[in-house]
């Protein structure tokens, strides 16, 4: 992965937003993340040609919370930006278990084999995948491998906030 660029660390009262949206099911707190997150961004970090790509859930987990998060974000930061949003380009292949007690060492295992492009994806267009908690990275790497491997020139990860491990 070329670069990453998050938002503020993820502090108690940004935990809770982030809760929110990915747990309680309050969408509207997407925009809020990206209203808090805009300001870290740096001049020039997305390419005018890029492509916004949120990280995939699994469709077991899809269904269960009834939309993806990282895409709710991803098309925030679209509104901001002006880039569009390919969320079919990649999906996840296994179901995996939850990051949040594991190690880096644990993430990478577990996210192992996880995620694969799709037909719809474009070779030679940059891509910028978004998630909403940068931890410890695993999961922008783990999808950074498979999109490089499929022909993408360069991808950047763009989060909301960050864990402090990374």
């Amino acid at each position: 992965m070329e670069a990453v660029a998050c938002g503020p660390e993820l502090t108690p009262p940004l935990r809770a937003l982030v809760h929110a949206l990915k747990y309680s099911g309050i969408r509207k707190a997407a925009p809020q993340l990206v209203d808090l997150a805009h300001g870290s961004l740096p001049d020039g970090f997305l390419p005018s040609d890029a492509v916004l790509v949120p990280v995939p859930l699994h469709p077991h987990r899809l269904r269960e919370r009834g939309y993806n998060q990282s895409e709710l974000i991803a098309r925030q930061w679209a509104g901001r930006c002006g880039l569009p949003v390919e969320s079919k380009w990649m999906r996840r292949t296994r179901e995996t278990s939850t990051q949040t007690r594991l190690s880096a060492t644990e993430r990478a295992t577990n996210l192992a084999g996880a995620f694969e492009t799709t037909g719809s994806f474009r070779k030679g267009v940059p891509v910028v995948l978004v998630d909403d908690v940068l931890t410890t990275g695993s999961t922008l790497s783990a999808c950074a491998s498979r999109l490089l491997a499929a022909g993408a020139p360069s991808v950047r990860g763009l989060c909301v906030a960050w864990a402090g491990e990374a």
